[in-house]
């Protein structure tokens, strides 16, 4: 094998050039971040979440799942395998009712549109409070 070696100088250009580089890529990515828009607000999203009724059953054989496996867990272990078998019951039925909980949950959104007035140079909304200029 060959075995390259560097003076001392040659490690300080490669490292000054690694670090012209490095600011010559912060100033490009700083100057060319566009202007931000005023912020004008012309609707609101509204999301509602809810279960449905696997859902609710799902939380609730969650919940007795996890009441059982304490019980069982602080009542009946008299060995490691025991413990061992709890405690994996008790995991698998937290990720299986903890998943069909997931999966019942409903979002629904609306979408809530807020009537605004340009005057001028300015936007209005509909309760005649001044939002922001409009350039």
């Amino acid at each position: 094998m060959i075995a390259m070696q560097f003076s001392q100088e040659t490690a300080i250009g490669v490292m000054v050039l690694l670090l012209l580089v490095a600011l010559v890529r912060f100033l490009i990515s700083t100057t060319n971040k566009k202007k931000e828009m005023p912020q004008i607000e012309i609707a609101r999203l509204v999301e509602d979440v809810g279960f449905t009724t696997g859902g609710t059953i799902a939380v609730f054989l969650l919940i007795l799942h996890n009441c059982l496996m304490f019980y069982l867990y602080v009542g009946a272990t008299k060995s490691a395998v025991q413990e061992a078998s709890i405690g994996t019951i008790w995991i698998a039925g937290n990720v299986l009712f903890g998943i069909s909980a997931i999966i019942g949950r409903r979002r629904t959104y609306r979408v809530l549109r807020d009537q605004t007035l340009i005057e001028g140079n300015r936007v209005r909304d509909s309760r005649n409070n001044s939002v922001g200029s409009q350039t």
